[in-house]
């Protein structure tokens, strides 16, 4: 897949699940996702695509070639009445703030900080050996 396509297919998996539902809330705000943390459900639940995807799709170019053509492509509407409001630092900014949540949810998957292995029994003449 060569980085034209990449650019495509990550605006279109950004619009079908980050932007399709909130068009009023992004037109209202400006922010992309609900919120800038995976903290929250909404966010997390938005970005979980990410774990599916193989190879390098979330580097800062890329990203931000992808919010472009969702303002290009996908008419995404902002507020650009704001005084002082420049396109081209929204577009950067937006990239930061989704490449940072992108790269964390990749990584970010339930349940990997617990292993299946058993818990080993503590000996008390060991734990005793430590105070």
């Amino acid at each position: 897949m060569d980085r034209n396509q990449k650019v495509r297919e990550l605006a279109n998996l950004l619009y079908s699940n980050v932007c399709a539902g909130d068009l009023e809330r992004i037109r209202t705000t400006g922010a992309l996702t609900p919120t800038n943390s995976l903290r929250h459900r909404a966010t997390r639940d938005r970005l979980r695509f990410a774990r599916d995807l193989e190879g390098r799709w979330f580097t800062f170019q890329l990203v931000q070639d992808a919010v472009r053509f969702l303002l290009s492509d996908f008419q995404l509407e902002i507020p650009s009445t704001t005084p002082g409001f420049s396109e081209e630092n929204w577009v950067s900014q937006s990239s930061t703030r989704l490449l940072h949540l992108l790269q964390r949810s990749r990584r970010t998957v339930a349940g990997d900080a617990m292993d299946t292995a058993e818990t080993q029994l503590l000996d008390e003449m060991e734990d005793g050996l430590h105070y």
